[in-house]
C-alpha cells in the first residue's frame, strides 16, 4: 500500500495540470487534502487526483482521502555562528553566609634575635653632704655625684624639728641634687641640713 501510494503522489504534479482550483491549499495547519481514484480511474473531472480545500466536500464513493503536508525532511545542521558580544555584568549576588574558622596553621620558625639594647642604669652609690642652715638667708644646698655620674634621686633630713625650719625646694641638678632651706633668725639651737644624691652611670 505504502509503495502505490508514492507512485500516485509523484503523478499530482500531471494531475494538478488538469486539476481543480482550490480556494485554501494548504489549510491553516499546513495540511493539504486531496481525494484520488485508485486503478488508474479517473475523476468526474478528468483527474486521478483532487486537490481540495479545507472547505471542500468529502471523496465521493469512487475515491480516496489522502493528505499530506509541505515540510520537508529536516535539513542538516548550520556552522556554528560567530561568538555575541559579552553582555553587561550581572548585579552582585547576596553576602554568603560566614564560613566556618580555619584550621590553626603550624608555628613559624624562629626568627633571628635582635641587636643588643642600650645598657642600663649601672654604678649606684649615694653621697651626702651636710651643711648648717643659714638664719640671715634662703639658699641651696648641694650633695654632688661623683665625676661621670648622674643623679637619678635624692633627698634630704635634719637634725631637728623646728617650727622656724622651713624647705622651699628639693630637686636634681648637673651633677647632684639641691635643696633650699631657711631657718628663722630667732633660733636657738642651729639647723643642720643633710642633702643626698642618688647616682649611677648612666648611658
Amino acid at each position: 500500500m505504502g509503495k502505490s501510494r508514492f507512485i500516485i503522489l509523484a503523478g499530482v504534479t500531471v494531475a494538478l495540470g488538469v486539476g481543480v482550483a482550490s480556494a485554501s491549499v494548504p489549510d491553516g495547519t499546513g495540511v493539504i487534502h486531496g481525494c484520488y481514484s485508485p486503478n488508474g480511474a479517473k475523476a468526474t473531472n478528468g483527474a486521478q487526483l483532487n486537490i481540495l480545500d479545507s472547505a471542500s466536500a468529502p471523496c465521493n464513493g469512487s475515491q480516496k482521502e489522502i493528505t499530506w503536508n509541505q515540510a520537508g525532511p529536516q535539513g542538516a545542521a548550520g556552522p556554528q555562528g560567530p561568538a555575541g558580544a559579552q553582555g553587561s555584568p550581572g548585579s552582585p549576588g547576596l553576602k554568603g553566609d560566614k564560613g566556618d574558622p580555619g584550621a590553626q596553621g603550624d608555628p613559624g620558625a624562629k626568627g633571628d634575635a635582635g641587636p643588643a639594647g642600650a645598657n642600663g642604669v649601672s654604678g649606684y652609690q649615694v653621697v651626702s653632704n651636710t651643711e648648717q642652715v643659714s638664719t640671715t638667708i634662703t639658699q641651696a644646698y648641694f650633695a654632688y655625684c661623683p665625676a661621670g655620674k648622674k643623679p637619678i634621686g635624692g633627698g634630704w633630713e635634719t637634725n631637728i624639728n623646728l617650727s622656724g625650719e622651713q624647705i622651699f625646694q628639693s630637686h636634681p641638678v648637673t651633677q647632684g641634687w639641691a635643696v633650699v632651706a631657711s631657718q628663722t633668725p630667732t633660733a636657738d639651737i642651729p639647723l643642720f641640713i643633710e642633702v643626698y644624691a642618688v647616682c649611677a652611670d648612666v648611658d
